[in-house]
């Protein structure tokens, strides 16, 4: 089971199709993209959602790494116009009109048509990680991550800082009081009266903390907090703050709804005052276990962004009940894709865990009793499943009753990075912990690190009767069932998060953005020359293999002989984390769903050898073969000569790109047959 730390959305390249033709051949050293068409599966739905925007009849939501998505039907479908943005590391949207602006990790994307067509508007914005928007007029304001606020009077045709007086570079959020600009920012709340000109830092009454967002009922200012909600009351010219609760940690988000005041905390609850803040009532139904991100009213409807679950919609605002709302909103961040039998299981980034009988036509979510929904990992025991956390450790899938319970006895780290299993043992990689190994089906767990250099382990595979784990620097194997370990990284420069892969014959590994090949089990490793660059992922299946480079995927049906790139159908914007297969059909795991290639493999067909393919001359010889070019075979053949007994007397591998002729002037005179064999078929004559 390959796997890899998953915690950072922006460091997944560190862890964790097609017809060959001759001509392809000649080219693929010049990235020649094949016709294998990638299309987008039906989800997994949801994906984080980082800010909504409303005009009363079409709602528009910012999903973290998969773009900007649109409805006109309060939610109940949605549909993607991310076509044409920057970036698809979506922060905010700022609705005016018809106009939309985003922003994003790379500068902010302008629509004047509601994202039929979007341009990039970063004349003048020197830094451009923006977190947050606001107009106030015609002026446009931009708070980023690090380069303070940018100011355009010109529709975001340019950009000027407009600093004076900030000393928090880091805004995340904006918010226009009348001709008064509130800035949410790491280090309190500033403002300005001068329409951004100047700021000045509220110093009292309020501590110098971060802030996520602001809002207000009448004159009264809410600024939500890490620690909290604060509250100023405008007393003449004088904002006087409080504490108001109703927690003293994470607000992710505030909004106002007539005198009714929502807000959200970081974790999985909702809070609701109708006092201006003096109590606070918890609503926990239906969100359980979904850490929330956003809040917004649209007509009579309250929503909620998670961070990972996508869209939640309570069609009340005085008697909150959720449902989920995300049909076609496809921004799940994938981080494992495994299959068993026709099944294909699909772990996520905040989501839990869905399955598809149906190459991804339907999927169904499997949370029941999975109290914590960012999975690293899953893997398979024979006919169990078995799910890894990011910090809760590892939970077990009963059929009969259809639900997760965890098993986490012996575990002294329950973060989990990775789970293989060897055998009938299991293995859990963990943060800090080392390896642990299960004989009992998961039931208990002891460490098994004697011979590991570190204990942060970033990947562990069961390959050819052995196990292999890589530390965050190393590769090590074990023999002995995790008794003991050794290294096993000669040859790999500064080997560090390797993910490994292999098959009979070969194993492969990525290490700083390289490709490498392993013969002998590990023993000695070299570098795959693939014509790509940026490799960040390897998976074979048989002598299939397919990577993620920084052309987009590349796939070899030669056991790395050969590579093309394959990338048609999945936007380059588009990460891709993981690779599976059932029956020849390949998916590929992604930051925005699952997408599917059902003939990169079935592609290359037309190699199957067949007597009327396979023609010799003369026949019978002294000193020569001649087999003439066969524009159907599309792959590495090997080429065998043996006796009637069985007994190889030549053999070579060779690409039959042209006439082939056979040198066989050294066999004594006799009968003799002539094998040719490719990935899709055998045949001799």
């Amino acid at each position: 089971m390959d796997t890899y730390y998953r915690y950072s959305s922006l460091n997944k390249s560190q862890f964790r199709f097609i017809r060959i033709c001759f001509f392809a051949f000649f080219l693929i050293f010049q990235s020649t993209q094949t016709n294998a068409q990638w299309s987008l599966t039906s989800g997994p739905e949801g994906g984080e959602i980082t800010a909504f925007a409303s005009d009363g009849t079409n709602l528009f939501a910012t999903v973290y790494l998969a773009g900007i998505f649109h409805s006109s039907n309060n939610g109940n479908s949605w549909t993607s116009i991310s076509n044409g943005l920057s970036s698809l590391l979506t922060n905010d949207v700022l609705l005016s009109g018809t106009n939309l602006y985003v922003a994003t990790n790379f500068g902010i994307s302008f629509s004047g048509n509601f994202g039929s067509t979007w341009t990039s508007i970063n004349n003048g914005l020197t830094y451009n990680f923006v977190n947050c928007l606001a107009s106030n007029g015609s002026t446009l304001f931009a708070g980023t991550n690090g380069g303070g606020i940018f100011v355009s009077t010109n529709g975001g045709g340019t950009w000027v800082a407009s600093n004076t007086g900030l000393t928090s570079p880091v805004i995340n959020d904006i918010f226009i009081y009348g001709s008064t600009i509130f800035l949410a920012t790491s280090n309190g709340i500033f403002y300005s009266n001068t329409n951004g000109n100047t700021w000045t830092l509220f110093n009292t009454g309020i501590p110098l903390i971060s802030f996520k967002v602001l809002a207000s009922v009448g004159n009264n200012i809410f600024a939500g907090s890490n620690a909290g909600i604060y509250k100023a009351i405008l007393n003449g010219t004088t904002w006087n703050w409080s504490f108001v609760g109703p927690t003293n940690d994470g607000i992710s988000s505030i909004v106002i709804d007539g005198s009714s005041i929502f807000a959200s905390h970081y974790n999985n609850a909702l809070y609701k005052s109708t006092d201006l803040g003096v109590t606070w009532i918890p609503y926990f139904c239906g969100l359980q276990h979904n850490r929330l991100r956003k809040l917004t009213i649209h007509g009579t409807s309250l929503f909620a962004g998670t961070h990972g679950n996508g869209i939640f919609r309570s069609t009340s605002t005085n008697q909150i009940s959720w449902s989920p709302n995300n049909q076609n909103l496809i921004g799940t961040y994938i981080t494992d894709l495994e299959s068993s039998g026709t099944t294909l299981y699909a772990a996520t980034n905040g989501a839990g865990i869905f399955y598809s009988t149906n190459n991804g036509n339907t999927w169904w979510q499997i949370n029941y009793g999975l109290d914590f929904l960012y999975i690293n990992d899953l893997t398979f025991n024979g006919l169990d499943i078995f799910a890894g956390t990011y910090n809760n450790g590892i939970y077990k899938y009963d059929y009969s009753s259809q639900s997760w319970s965890t098993k986490n006895i012996g575990l002294t780290d329950t973060a989990i990075t990775c789970l293989a299993s060897h055998g009938t043992d299991m293995y859990a990689g963990s943060l800090t912990g080392g390896v642990f190994k299960s004989t009992n089906n998961g039931n208990s767990w002891y460490p098994s690190n004697n011979g590991l250099n570190n204990l942060s382990i970033s990947s562990i595979s069961s390959i050819n009767n052995k196990i292999f784990v890589s530390p965050t620097s190393g590769i090590f194997v074990s023999t002995n069932n995790g008794t003991t370990w050794a290294s096993s990284s000669s040859g790999i420069i500064n080997p560090q998060f390797c993910q490994l892969s292999g098959n009979a014959n070969s194993i492969y590994t990525t290490n700083n953005n390289k490709l490498y090949k392993s013969t002998n089990q590990g023993a000695s490793w070299s570098v795959l020359a693939t014509g790509f660059t940026n490799i960040s992922l390897v998976k074979v299946f048989g002598s299939n293999i397919f990577a993620k480079s920084f052309s987009g995927i590349i796939y070899s049906p030669d056991d790395g002989a050969t590579w093309t790139l394959v990338n048609n159908g999945i936007p380059n914007l588009i990460y891709v984390f993981d690779f599976s297969e059932i029956n020849n059909v390949i998916f590929a795991g992604t930051t925005a769903g699952v997408y599917i290639n059902s003939n990169v493999i079935a592609g290359l067909g037309n190699d199957n050898l067949n007597s009327q393919e396979f023609l010799m001359y003369p026949n019978p010889s002294s000193d020569q073969l001649t087999i003439p070019l066969m524009q159907n075979l599309n792959s590495l053949v090997t080429i065998r000569i043996s006796n009637l007994l069985g007994e190889n007397l030549y053999e070579e591998q060779r690409f039959m790109k042209e006439e082939t002729k056979i040198d066989i002037s050294t066999l004594t005179p006799g009968v003799y047959m002539l094998t040719l064999k490719s990935n899709k078929g055998e045949h001799t004559r």
